[in-house]
């Protein structure tokens, strides 16, 4: 009996050892566990700090500027100034400086950006026609000088040598496969057209531009060719060109949107309205009306004044329509537009025959007239020989006399100021 107590009581023991023994190995792989979440955790704060430190050594850093050669910084010195960027021009142009004081084409050509910041804020005409001369001159780059003059001189208001200098810019530009001067040229000389009407001339030169903004990604001259572009394609009845090219402008994010923008959707009613369909003409124009309320006298708000008065004269609601017509060409006197005056006197005048208003009729055909004679915009001269014979049948001598009179009194009136 008492063997048997002794075997019991062994094998109880090993029983006891055997659970402790499990207990140990457990605990043993418990602690093991945190051991190495612990080991993680801490790779994971040690990976977090790495990164925290490279974050802040980039920012650190950040406002160290790239390294570029004197010959790096000037080709990109040139293209700002081509495409009009001057005070990012001006910038390249005093790092360049910096690192070679004594280079006198650096120095021409960061006086020349310097002029032309300064007479595009009303400086010294002649200081900047200097500047640009003595760049094309020089030989190392004529072509930034032929530009700078085409540019000074559409600004000044001398329109035969803006286009005489922008078209030898555009030859020695295409000679140089050099895209940002083709397309500084080209949106002078389509410009220069369509201030002289001559559309066929603006909508080649500024379809041109488009591709070649688009090449450099240049969104900015991109929409400035669209518009001149869309424009001209308005004017020489290539509507579904036109109607493409503002529904791309109306989607412009970027630098001038809220200019771009508005005249993409005069452009849309413009192009409604000639095809007929009067009310989205009046949807597109209800989406910028605080562009032509009575505080506006930009040219967006002649524009769009003029489109209105048309829709208007299509509803028959003539007195709305001669109202905007008035307006619109006031402002289009106060800017000097001659070409887009002709029109709205023309639009004027067929309003006022419309409602038989004959001696306004005429009066404003005649202005219309002998403005287009005077500069040469023969398609602009409505004045037809059955309107001459439609108004001596419903006028009086004496008032066909007056109106005729008044009309070339308006008309000098604009030569005046043009």
């Amino acid at each position: 009996m008492s063997r048997n107590r002794k075997q019991k009581r062994r094998k109880s023991s090993h029983r006891r050892h055997d659970h402790r023994d499990k207990r140990d190995v457990e605990q043993r792989q418990t602690q093991g566990f945190f051991q190495v979440l612990s080991r993680t955790q801490k790779f994971v704060g040690v990976g977090i700090l790495v990164v925290a430190v490279a974050a802040v050594l980039a920012i650190v850093f950040s406002g160290r500027r790239e390294k570029l050669t004197v010959a790096e910084l000037t080709n990109r010195g040139r293209k700002h100034f081509m495409l009009g960027r001057l005070d990012a021009a001006i910038l390249d142009y005093h790092r360049a400086l910096n690192d070679e004081p004594d280079n006198k084409q650096l120095q021409y050509e960061n006086f020349l950006v310097e002029q032309r910041i300064g007479f595009a804020g009303g400086g010294d005409q002649k200081t900047a026609i200097a500047a640009a001369r003595r760049v094309e001159d020089s030989g190392d780059y004529p072509l930034m000088g032929m530009v700078a003059l085409a540019q000074i001189y559409q600004k000044a208001g001398m329109a035969q040598q803006s286009r005489d200098k922008a078209l030898s810019a555009l030859g020695e530009a295409k000679t140089n496969s050099d895209s940002a001067a083709q397309i500084a040229a080209e949106e002078v000389l389509s410009s220069y057209y369509r201030s002289v009407a001559q559309f066929d001339s603006a909508f080649f030169y500024a379809s041109n531009a488009m591709p070649l903004a688009a090449g450099i990604d240049d969104t900015f001259h991109l929409a400035v060719a669209r518009v001149s572009a869309g424009i001209s394609a308005l004017r020489i009845d290539s509507l579904d060109f036109a109607h493409r090219t503002f529904q791309d402008l109306l989607k412009y994010k970027g630098v001038s949107e809220s200019e771009f923008v508005p005249v993409a959707a005069v452009g849309l009613a413009d192009y409604f309205e000639r095809s007929g369909e009067f009310d989205s003409t009046l949807f597109y124009l209800d989406t910028i009306k605080d562009r032509y309320g009575p505080k506006s006298h930009d040219a967006i708000a002649s524009y769009a004044l003029q489109i209105l008065g048309r829709t208007y004269s299509d509803y028959e609601r003539y007195d709305e329509a001669v109202k905007v017509l008035q307006r619109s060409l006031g402002i289009t006197q106060q800017l000097n537009n001659i070409a887009d005056a002709i029109d709205i006197m023309n639009d004027l005048a067929n309003c006022y025959r419309q409602s038989h208003d004959w001696h306004n009729a005429r009066k404003y055909y005649m202005a219309a007239g002998n403005l287009a004679k005077h500069f040469n915009f023969d398609a602009k001269d409505k004045y037809t020989a059955d309107l001459n014979n439609l108004f001596l049948k419903r006028l009086k001598a004496s008032d066909y006399k007056r109106a005729g009179e008044e009309g070339l009194e308006l008309a000098k009136q604009f030569e005046s100021g043009a």
